[in-house]
């Protein structure tokens, strides 16, 4: 069962993602798929796992750097092991590492496949939604 995180990690988010220009990876866009892993936390292995990747996974983001989403896993890890969050900081990191290039080619868990499936689901939502992002 996911639960609540206490609240200084929202505010480590929110500063995180308050940060330089973004259009798509907005906390907008990291609270959609928050809620897309929520709502399919029965089919997760690891859920509390998958939730707290899916606020963290584009923590960092800056265009012209290619480590984003290891700075962004950093971040995750650094905030599991400050407020004792009690999840494994390894699966964590390997859900936020695989947003990196959401690798068709590549043999996923179930865990992996459904956390990519949440990332990209606006992709196949409504007009409106979408739109969002554009």
């Amino acid at each position: 069962m996911i639960e609540a995180l206490p609240i200084e990690v929202y505010r480590a988010l929110a500063f995180a993602y308050s940060q330089g220009f973004r259009q798509y990876h907005t906390i907008y866009h990291a609270s959609a798929v928050s809620g897309m892993v929520f709502h399919h936390q029965r089919h997760f292995k690891h859920p509390k796992e998958a939730h707290i990747a899916a606020l963290f996974h584009d923590a960092f983001y800056d265009v012209s750097k290619q480590d984003n989403e290891e700075k962004s896993a950093e971040l995750a890890l650094s905030c599991i092991r400050q407020w004792d969050l009690q999840a494994d900081p390894l699966i964590v990191e390997d859900l936020i590492l695989q947003t990196k290039n959401h690798d068709k080619d590549m043999e996923f868990t179930p865990d992996q496949a459904l956390f990519l499936d949440c990332d990209i689901h606006v992709f196949a939502d409504s007009a409106s939604t979408y739109d969002v992002y554009e």
